[in-house]
């Protein structure tokens, strides 16, 4: 699947702000990619952001969220590690990654755990994000921030087709007095992004 960046985007990707948890009792309707399973959790990533043209074609920064579903597939409840857990992967065409930069010059207080998820239930951790041209160039950059206080980007996207991925990983199975805090590594299928 395409999506040219000409309208909101919306992927929503099976498989790190000022942040928003929020749990869903019911199980999400069936994204376009199959949700990526990694002991016994679902992973799934819905990017909203807004192309980077106004309606009278200039260009600007647009802005919107990137968030990361977690559904319990288990049997039994569960906690998850929200602090520098999860990031993004993106490719171009020719396999060459691009950096996930970013970093934090200290911490802000925020939620570390999220309440414990049910069996079946799904969390969210949702991110700010946005599309930024860059003046007087054809590239992009894809920025944002997270709740502890730091911020991320990849710099230096061209016109070109891109593809975009999720990794979440903790190893950590107690986050002070909670557990059990789920511990794995789930990376997403790779979801294909056209910029014009």
């Amino acid at each position: 699947m395409k999506w040219p960046l000409i309208s909101t985007l919306t992927l929503l990707v099976a498989c790190n702000v000022h942040s928003e948890e929020l749990t869903v009792d019911s199980d999400l309707p069936p994204g376009p990619i199959e949700e990526v399973i990694a002991n016994e959790v679902g992973f799934r990533l819905r990017v909203e952001i807004q192309d980077p043209l106004t309606s009278d074609g200039v260009e600007s920064a647009t802005s919107g969220n990137v968030s990361l579903l977690i559904t319990n597939r288990s049997n039994r409840s569960l906690y998850f590690n929200r602090f520098d857990t999860f990031r993004l992967g993106l490719k171009d065409s020719n396999g060459r990654e691009f950096g996930f930069d970013g970093g934090r010059d200290a911490t802000r207080p925020g939620q570390t755990l999220s309440h414990l998820i049910e069996s079946g239930a799904t969390h969210e951790i949702r991110l700010p994000a946005e599309w930024v041209p860059i003046p007087d160039s054809n590239e992009y950059r894809l920025s944002g921030s997270e709740e502890f206080g730091g911020i991320w980007y990849f710099d230096g996207l061209l016109p070109g087709t891109y593809f975009l991925r999720g990794i979440y990983e903790n190893d950590k199975a107690k986050v002070g007095s909670w557990e059990p805090v789920w511990t794995g590594i789930a990376e997403t299928s790779p979801y294909e992004i056209r910029v014009p």
